[in-house]
């Protein structure tokens, strides 16, 4: 049975906190949560899940219309922070508006594993970290695609990108993977020294792989700004296999780039 908060009046509660977080299988079997929403909410770890365990699976899911707006920091529509499985996850029409850091619409802040996620027509403000799938993420991202989306970053000395916002690893594991997505729409901002990308704002220690974008990528301010149609920044990653399509506007700055700009340690073939 599909679920549909459309007449509910009261702030739904994040199931999982930062501490006893949710750590069973969520399988939602193909249905739509409708219109889920955390309006004006005062507290960190915002989403259907405030935070996933390591042992956690969230699979097979769907969410119509869902809306945050909130002052909270980890913010996303399926969770606030995942360490867990999320796979098979579609979010149609979704807003957030949000006055902290770490911001997706699957994961705010991610270190778990996500793939197979499809976003179509989202709005997404925040300070900083901010991602169409996941804001800050040392996990991996696999076979994710964001269509028709705004993203806009507000804070200086931030990262925003069309999947993940910041991506690295966990020091001392595996670099982490960002595979086989892409993204359609605009990220964009006005505020300085940030980085802005297509595919990810800056990855470090990440496997980027054919991945895709046909995007506008654009920035107003007027001192080091990184910007490019794939990765604002780069930082010792294997990037291949890759192209970007669309609008690369940095016009007050030097650093812009069809592909990446700023990548001194990258192989990208």
């Amino acid at each position: 049975t599909d679920l549909d908060f459309s007449a509910y009046k009261e702030t739904f509660q994040p199931i999982g906190t930062s501490s006893i977080r949710f750590a069973g299988t969520f399988d939602g079997r193909g249905h739509t949560i409708n219109k889920l929403q955390f309006l004006d909410y005062a507290y960190d770890y915002v989403g259907l899940f405030g935070a996933t365990a390591p042992e956690a699976t969230v699979k097979n899911l769907r969410f119509a219309n869902p809306k945050i707006t909130t002052v909270g920091y980890n913010v996303g529509i399926l969770a606030g922070r995942n360490f867990g499985t999320v796979d098979n996850v579609t979010v149609d029409s979704a807003t957030i508006s949000a006055s902290g850091y770490n911001v997706g619409l699957i994961g705010g802040y991610n270190f778990g594993k996500i793939s197979n996620v499809k976003a179509h027509k989202a709005s997404i403000s925040a300070l900083g970290y901010v991602g169409g799938v996941a804001g800050f993420c040392y996990g991996d991202i696999t076979s994710c695609s964001v269509e028709g989306a705004t993203i806009q970053l507000v804070s200086k000395q931030q990262f925003a990108g069309g999947i993940a916002g910041y991506m690295s690893r966990v020091k001392g594991h595996a670099n982490s993977k960002l595979l086989d997505c892409s993204f359609s729409g605009t990220v964009y901002s006005s505020a300085s020294e940030i980085c802005l990308g297509g595919i990810a704002g800056e990855v470090a220690y990440t496997e980027v792989a054919r991945c895709y974008t046909a995007a506008r990528i654009l920035s107003g301010a007027s001192v080091q700004n990184y910007i490019a149609g794939l990765v604002g920044a780069a930082w010792v990653c294997d990037i291949h296999d890759c192209y970007a399509t669309g609008v690369v506007d940095n016009a007050n700055s030097a650093f812009a780039a069809g592909l990446v700009s700023e990548d001194p340690e990258t192989d990208d073939s």
